[in-house]
């Protein structure tokens, strides 16, 4: 069987971004009060203008300010409208990422769309660490297979409270264990050849030194999230 390079995996990884725009896109757009508020102005205004013209009698300047006004107001209401929905997204974002409470549907496409794409992209990177390769190349790829795994790392623990609603045994509405325990394990196996070559090429240098460092902080992190899930019931050896 032919292994897939990295180079796929990102072409993969590229298309599931491309499709969930595309689906995003598609939708209808939003009639919103933005909108509303502006059209009402312009016909408000249109209106102002028709009844100047055809009342001469009407003082003229009158006319021209309450017109500019209503100007001002269509062009700083789209703003507002901006800033505001923009202030309250930030703060309902805070919401969620502080009570945990964001949907278990969001988490599962992360598993499916980032982690499990991220794994095979640290895998094809490691394999092609190859003794041929230059050292420079060689580190290299090992920075980019640490990389993808401690991104891995970071997404599990934002599901952190979460975890017992995420993994399960219920089809299509949780993610399976046996799925979890697979991703884990190939990490651990990766981050464990990936030392073993490390040493055996002799590829000391500060570059390494950094990347070891960053991936010890990150193995502690995954070590906390094994034993979060062995606690709900996922049996994995630490």
């Amino acid at each position: 069987m032919k292994n897939i390079n990295f180079t796929d995996w990102q072409d993969l990884w590229l298309k599931k971004d491309v499709e969930g725009i595309s689906k995003k896109m598609d939708k209808p757009p939003i009639f919103n009060l933005a909108v509303l508020i502006n059209i009402t102005i312009a016909v408000i205004t249109l209106a102002v203008g028709v009844v100047s013209i055809n009342n001469p009698e009407i003082d003229k300047k009158i006319m021209i300010f309450i017109s500019i006004i209503l100007v001002g107001v269509s062009i700083l209401v789209p703003i507002l409208y901006c800033v505001i929905t923009y202030f309250f997204k930030i703060l309902y974002d805070i919401k969620v990422i502080k009570t945990d409470s964001m949907d278990v549907k969001t988490y599962i496409d992360i598993f499916d769309n980032k982690i499990c794409n991220r794994i095979m992209m640290a895998n094809s990177l490691y394999e092609n660490i190859i003794p041929e390769n230059k050292p420079e190349t060689n580190c290299y790829y090992i920075c980019e297979t640490s990389y993808y795994i401690n991104m891995c790392i970071d997404e599990f623990i934002i599901m952190g409270s979460m975890i017992r609603q995420i993994f399960g045994n219920k089809i299509d509405k949780q993610v399976a264990p046996h799925r979890l325990i697979l991703v884990i394990n190939l990490i651990r196996e990766i981050r464990k050849e990936i030392k073993n070559i490390i040493l055996k090429y002799n590829l000391n240098n500060k570059v390494i030194d950094d990347i070891n460092k960053e991936n010890t902080k990150r193995d502690e992190k995954l070590n906390l999230f094994i034993i979060s899930i062995k606690n709900i019931g996922i049996d994995i050896d630490l």
